[in-house]
């Protein structure tokens, strides 16, 4: 597993057949999307990742506190790119990595000073200070 700083994400919401949450019993499937600041020019670059799978407590919140639109903060996740055992007992591995999201909140942006995640809004590196 390869862990993913904290950061902010949008959950996507539903275009045509496409949902940006989908329940199942022990998990969610989740499409949410990501930016960070363009160095080169004004604006943002967008990024759109499907197929999130919401475990564990994250998936508890979600299913109680998240709706389609919202914004919220990944505080424990990562991309995992496992094997897995068919039912045949034979190795299998995924198509593509997949992300793995184990906690969660719903982002509030503070009305005084700045949280932790406001200020990794402002920062061009999300994992903190390069050396130069």
């Amino acid at each position: 597993m390869l862990w993913i700083a904290e950061c902010r994400v949008r959950i996507a919401e539903e275009r045509g057949k496409a949902k940006g949450i989908e329940h199942h019993d022990n998990y969610s499937v989740v499409r949410f999307s990501s930016s960070r600041r363009n160095k080169e020019k004004e604006g943002y670059i967008h990024s759109n990742w499907a197929f999130a799978r919401f475990v564990g407590k994250a998936h508890e919140y979600l299913m109680e506190n998240v709706s389609e639109g919202d914004v919220i903060v990944l505080k424990k996740s990562g991309i995992q790119n496992e094997r897995w055992k068919d039912k045949d007992g034979i190795d299998r591995f995924p198509k593509s990595p997949q992300i793995v999201v184990f906690e969660i909140e719903l982002y509030r942006k503070s009305g005084k000073g700045k949280n932790e995640s406001d200020m990794a809004e402002e920062s061009d590196n999300p994992f903190g200070s390069e050396e130069e």
